[in-house]
C-alpha cells in the first residue's frame, strides 16, 4: 500500500484530483462553444432535473454532493452570466434557483459538447473500463456519504 521511496506516491487522495483535473479539462474543453465550465453544467443539470420552476438549493446541493460554500460559488458565477435566478422563499433561509432563457440555450448547446466530452473519455478508457469505472467511482462515494 507505500512505496518506500515516496510515502506519498500510494496517496489515493492525489491519485483522484491528478485524474479530476484531467476529466475536468476534457469536459472543459468541450464545453467552451456553450459558454459554462462542467462545474456549472452540473448545476444547471440539477436546475433542470428538480423539475420544478423553483427549485430549492438544498435539492442541487444534495443531488451534486456539494458543501453549501462550493454551490454559492457557482451559482454567483451563473447569476452574473444571466443563466440563473436566485430567489428567496417565504422563509429567507429557503433560496431557490431559476433557470432563464439564456441558461436553457447554453445548456441546451453544453449537452451537445458534454456527449462529445463523454464520447472521448469512453473512447479513451474503453467502454467496459468506463462503466467499470463509474461503477466503481458511484460506489466509493456511497462509502463516504457515511462518514
Amino acid at each position: 500500500m507505500t512505496n518506500n521511496d515516496n510515502p506519498y506516491a500510494d496517496c489515493m487522495c492525489l491519485a483522484a484530483r491528478r485524474f479530476t483535473r484531467l476529466i475536468t479539462q476534457t469536459y472543459d474543453n468541450a464545453l467552451k462553444e456553450s459558454g459554462l465550465k462542467i462545474t456549472q453544467f452540473s448545476v444547471l443539470c440539477a436546475l433542470e432535473a428538480a423539475e420544478q420552476t423553483r427549485a430549492p438549493l438544498s435539492f442541487v446541493a444534495d443531488a451534486l454532493d456539494m458543501d453549501p460554500s462550493s454551490l454559492t460559488r457557482s451559482l454567483n458565477t451563473l447569476e452574473r452570466g444571466g443563466f440563473i435566478v436566485v430567489g428567496h422563499g417565504e422563509d429567507r433561509r429557503q433560496r431557490f434557483g431559476v433557470l432563464t432563457a439564456a441558461g436553457s440555450d447554453a445548456l441546451a448547446i453544453a449537452k451537445t459538447g458534454w456527449l462529445r466530452a463523454q464520447n472521448l473519455v469512453g473512447d479513451k478508457l474503453g467502454g467496459e473500463n468506463f462503466d467499470a469505472l463509474k461503477i466503481e467511482l458511484e460506489s466509493a462515494s456511497k462509502a463516504f456519504r457515511t462518514i
